[in-house]
């Protein structure tokens, strides 16, 4: 007698599973459910590289238009300073001396903005070259607002006059390489 003809004994399939027809189909939906969650997991990641990226985009390009507005504004400074220095010799003929000190004190400032970023350029010459002008302007303006006398003022006027010159250059300078950008 072989042995697959042997009759079977109903006690000796006890705690063996026995399969129902359900669970044959969850077993289905296991061997399913794993490679969609795998495809889940891979579109997630895929989305959120994307979501990343456009974030970065987006971030650049608020970094960029606020770039250009601040370059902009540094323009019309720049524009503002040039117009402002250009009258500066005609105030200093009239002796109008406060309004150039005010005038004068005012490229001073827009001056120490410009060293601030010649200096993180690393550009060493004309960092000492805007100190030197800096002093050289605060020394103006104090003698435009004490004015001792009038004499020894009037031979200054001329280093008052080569200075104004030397910060109006600088600043249109500074004009032409941002309209460059």
């Amino acid at each position: 007698m072989l042995l697959l003809d042997a009759p079977i004994d109903p006690s000796a399939m006890i705690g063996q599973p026995q399969l129902s027809p359900i669970a044959s189909v969850a077993d289905w939906f296991t061997v399913i459910a794993f490679p969609l969650t795998l495809l889940g997991l891979w579109l997630t990641y895929r989305q959120s590289k994307k979501t990343k990226s456009a974030a970065d985009a987006a971030k650049k390009s608020a970094k960029e238009t606020s770039d250009k507005i601040e370059s902009f504004q540094y323009m019309a400074t720049l524009s503002r300073n040039i117009e402002i220095l250009k009258s500066c010799p005609k105030l200093l003929l009239e002796s109008q001396w406060l309004d150039v000190a005010h005038h004068l004190t005012e490229a001073r400032d827009q001056l120490l903005i410009i060293m601030t970023t010649e200096q993180s350029d690393k550009d060493h010459e004309n960092h000492k070259k805007f100190k030197i002008l800096k002093d050289n302007l605060n020394i103006d303006i104090r003698n435009l607002y004490t004015r001792a006398n009038d004499e020894s003022f009037e031979l200054m006027t001329d280093s008052i006059f080569d200075r104004i010159n030397e910060a109006h250059e600088i600043f249109v300078t500074k004009q032409a390489e941002i309209k460059k950008l």
